[in-house]
């Protein structure tokens, strides 16, 4: 709720965003959670980017958690893979993983407020929400 509150309150602060040491400090201060993803690809190309780095990394907190608790428990592999590519007006941003997926009935409604597509993990319902909210104060949009 606080990451949620923050979102809508605080005004866009632009700085330069280093893509690889957000990556690195999320997986870090996720190393607590259960069921850590063992293979974590990314490729990072383009040029400097600039954006609101406290946003960014909160999207990359909540989609990384998102990977991890929704991994597929039946395999010993959590994957990963983070592609980025940029400009200096904008980021190309495409995570994928080998977890247990989304419906196709649950796909309409995920970035809703509290909406939980499976119940695999405990959670508020509110990642892909803040997620979503983020990217769009960023000017951005998101593709399923």
């Amino acid at each position: 709720m606080l990451s949620h509150s923050k979102n809508l309150k605080l005004d866009v602060k632009t700085g330069p965003i280093d893509f690889q040491s957000i990556i690195d400090k999320t997986f870090k201060n996720l190393s607590y959670m259960q069921g850590l993803i063992n293979s974590k690809e990314r490729s990072i190309q383009g040029s400097e980017f600039s954006s609101d780095p406290w946003r960014i990394g909160e999207i990359f907190r909540n989609l990384i958690s998102n990977a991890i608790k929704y991994r597929n428990i039946k395999s010993e592999n959590g994957k990963v893979s983070i592609s980025i590519e940029t400009t200096p007006e904008q980021a190309s941003i495409v995570f994928t993983d080998n977890g247990i997926g989304i419906s196709e009935e649950s796909l309409s409604k995920i970035f809703e407020m509290f909406y939980r597509a499976s119940e695999q993990s405990e959670g508020s319902g509110l990642g892909l929400y803040i997620v979503k909210n983020a990217v769009e104060k960023l000017g951005g949009q998101m593709n399923e």
